[in-house]
């Protein structure tokens, strides 16, 4: 093989490589899954309760919020970019509200952060949300 068709084959090796080994560096795929865990209230532990959230590789997401009782408290429909920009709406049975933050996995594979509603007043809650299912 001549030099120019060496450094030709080293080239495409070498864009072959790099990035997430499934292939979905940072695009909303990342996400892609059902993810349940506790959300709390960063400045008042007792108003807490719990997320089931599933996203799609598309970056869009549903999900259910539970309060403390684990009576269903309402249901978000949002969307989250490659980065874990997340934006949504939280419907609750009186009202309508933003619920933004951002979102990242943790060194344990949980999607982690804060999110917050916007109220008033506005409250920061902190999610750490374990993935039940891979899609």
């Amino acid at each position: 093989m001549n030099r120019l068709g060496v450094l030709a084959f080293a080239g495409l090796i070498l864009a072959g490589c790099g990035g997430s080994p499934s292939g979905t560096g940072d695009t909303p795929a990342r996400f892609a899954g059902e993810f349940v865990g506790p959300g709390v209230n960063t400045g008042d532990a007792t108003d807490s309760g719990r997320a089931d959230y599933t996203f799609n590789a598309d970056g869009t997401m549903t999900g259910t919020e539970y309060g403390p009782t684990g009576a269903v408290s309402g249901h978000i429909v949002g969307k989250i970019d490659g980065l874990g920009n997340f934006t949504s709406r939280l419907t609750e049975a009186t009202e309508t509200s933003v619920f933004n933050g951002e979102l990242s996995f943790d060194t344990a594979g949980r999607l982690t952060g804060i999110l917050v509603w916007s109220g008033p007043p506005s409250i920061p809650y902190r999610y750490t949300l374990a993935r039940r299912r891979l899609f």
